[in-house]
């Protein structure tokens, strides 16, 4: 079994799937010109865009917002009582003490984390990071991106639960990559 038959197995999908039969055939046209890591970073790429995917569908801010609202309240009155116990019952802190305290500071944080809108954003750079990096390998040995291809093995990494299209993975490729550089600004508005 080769590395595409264990990423069914890690991904759910039974290999006896006619789908998957198709794919797998599709597949074997590009495979045999990819080197070992050119075959995992293809696989890794359908697995982050999946990911993303998935990410994306999860997320509707407008469901969400008074979630959100009622656990960043609940995040704050956490942090604020851990505050006061912290003043109450001065360091260090042993046993039940501790326990209490790590338990407070823990909801806090949880909470907190759980309101925040990363994991979309993140996902969609991660997935356009490696998809820049996956196709252009691609490009490079076999002459084309092959990005129906990605879109079905992204259909397979969701576990075949989630419609991927050629047109959304390509809509990878436009997501701005988050840059870290100081000197470089976004261009004005002409006045």
């Amino acid at each position: 079994m080769g590395l595409f038959g264990l990423r069914l197995i890690e991904w759910g999908v039974p290999r006896d799937h006619p789908d998957v039969e198709a794919i797998r055939i599709r597949m074997g046209k590009v495979w045999r010109r990819l080197s070992g890591s050119d075959r995992s970073r293809l696989l890794g790429a359908a697995e982050i865009i999946a990911e993303a995917e998935a990410a994306k569908a999860a997320s509707n801010p407008k469901a969400d917002a008074t979630r959100h609202r009622q656990l960043r309240g609940l995040s704050k009155s956490a942090a604020e009582l851990a505050k006061k116990f912290g003043l109450m019952f001065p360091p260090p802190w042993v046993g039940k003490d501790r326990d209490q305290l790590v338990g407070l500071v823990g909801l806090a944080l949880n909470t907190l984390v759980a309101t925040m809108p990363v994991k979309k954003k993140g996902s969609a750079y991660a997935a356009a990071q490696i998809l820049r990096a996956a196709t252009r390998r691609l490009a490079a040995r076999t002459g084309n991106a092959h990005f129906e291809l990605i879109a079905d093995l992204a259909w397979l990494a969701s576990g075949m639960r989630q419609e991927i299209s050629e047109h959304a993975v390509r809509r990878y490729l436009e997501v701005p990559l988050p840059s870290f550089d100081s000197k470089k600004r976004a261009p004005r508005r002409a006045k």
